[in-house]
């Protein structure tokens, strides 16, 4: 009996032990499945985060590309309204000096024609002062014969008298 006794005495302190064990066993397996579990979760997540990244620098790179093909087109417009504006402010510019030119030479034109028709004028005038000068002249030498035959027919009457 006294066998009996001592293994009546050990068997109880092991199997609470084992039970001891048993239940932390459980309880780390329990922690392991709740971990895995967490971490399944959070793998997930970066998935899922990771593709929402993808997806929006997808989107910011169209986006990017959009607006660096309208920079692009501004630009191209910005210059081609900068050249015509050179060209048509180059072209008022030269229309402008072909309308100087054009009237400084008139003006010259002008002044020329006005000497000339003043030249003609003034020898036009010359010549009629010329004319009314001999006509003078003319009428002066006829009164003069005139005269001259009127006293000669005088003293030619006088004479007979």
């Amino acid at each position: 009996m006294s066998h009996h006794s001592s293994s009546l005495d050990i068997h109880p302190p092991e199997q609470a032990e084992s039970h001891l064990l048993l239940q932390q066993r459980q309880h780390f397996e329990g922690a392991i499945v709740e971990l895995q579990d967490e971490l399944q979760r959070a793998h997930q997540q970066l998935k899922a985060n990771t593709e929402r990244a993808a997806k929006m620098r997808m989107h910011h790179e169209k986006e990017k590309k959009g607006l660096m093909a309208q920079a692009q087109h501004f630009g191209s417009t910005l210059d081609g309204v900068a050249s015509e504006h050179a060209a048509k402010h180059n072209a008022v510019g030269m229309q402008h000096q072909a309308e100087l030119s054009e009237m400084e030479e008139r003006l010259q034109q002008q002044a020329f024609a006005h000497e000339d028709q003043q030249r003609r004028q003034g020898s036009a005038h010359e010549s009629k002062l010329q004319d009314v000068d001999e006509w003078c002249t003319a009428e002066v030498e006829a009164v003069r014969r005139h005269s001259c035959l009127s006293i000669q027919a005088a003293d030619a009457k006088a004479a007979h008298w």
